[in-house]
């Protein structure tokens, strides 16, 4: 998929993006070998979240199946930045699933269920999301990993003379190689507001308030991701990149199912 990219009329820095307590970016884990399958080949896989479980508010796993291969484990963990919670409501909990239309198929209306990152994060602070690929107990490496991230908005302008106001501001990096796509393109006013390529110092964010209802049949922002590999884990890093000092409210991204083969 060709890289796509908008720029913002002010760019978003690396020194916005990064909490003033120090983290430490996952990056892509590149696999030298993998555990034997019970056949040669490459298998199919998706993670719809069916046996998702989650184990606390920083961490869950699911089993990706094939038709053709032995079970895959996906197990996702965040780690959040001094000053943010992970949400954890009846309203919306971090990792755990719920039913949206964010799907790799951006024309998409059918509900699935889907991973929120919930948080409540003051300016420039978020989580970052690690997720691991095993078999047996052991790293597994996948190819053409594909997913979309949806719901990539907020509620804080960056064109003056209104920047900042609001309380968060979505903003979306992933780690080591991938190409990406744009989904649903967030409009305001007939144009497309939509900000970056995905990296740490250029992430996919929103330019003008955008909000949308993730549980109705619009994504807001949505981007579609896919890594060659060979890679057994990716990093995915989540900030509110409010402009000025405001304190934080709740806000979601959402992680669609995830498809990916592995060869033997």
């Amino acid at each position: 998929m060709a890289n796509t990219s908008h720029q913002a009329s002010h760019p978003l820095t690396r020194r916005r993006l990064v909490h003033s307590a120090a983290w430490s970016m996952p990056i892509v884990s590149l696999a030298a070998t993998a555990p034997a399958l019970a056949a040669s080949g490459c298998h199919q896989y998706v993670l719809d979240y069916s046996t998702w479980s989650r184990t606390s508010v920083s961490a869950g796993s699911g089993v990706a199946t094939s038709a053709t291969g032995a079970p895959i484990t996906v197990t996702v963990t965040s780690t959040p930045d001094t000053g943010v919670t992970l949400l954890d409501a009846t309203s919306g909990a971090n990792l755990r699933p719920i039913n949206t239309v964010v799907d790799i198929d951006p024309s998409n209306t059918t509900k699935r269920r889907s991973l929120p990152l919930f948080q409540r994060a003051p300016r420039n602070s978020g989580q970052t999301a690690t997720v691991n690929f095993t078999s047996g107990g052991a790293p597994i490496a996948v190819r053409n990993l594909t997913f979309a991230i949806g719901d990539i908005d907020g509620t804080a302008d960056q064109h003056w003379p209104h920047v900042g106001q609001g309380s968060y501001l979505d903003a979306i990096a992933l780690t080591g190689s991938f190409t990406w796509s744009p989904g649903r393109a967030p409009m305001v006013s007939g144009v497309d507001v939509s900000t970056g390529v995905g990296s740490l110092t250029t992430p996919w964010s929103v330019s003008k308030s955008f909000q949308n209802d993730i549980y109705g049949t619009n994504a807001a922002y949505e981007v579609v991701a896919t890594y060659p590999g060979p890679l057994t884990s990716f990093g995915l890093r989540y900030t509110n990149v409010l402009w000025l000092d405001r304190p934080g409210t709740d806000q979601v991204v959402v992680l669609s199912r995830l498809f990916f083969e592995v060869c033997t």
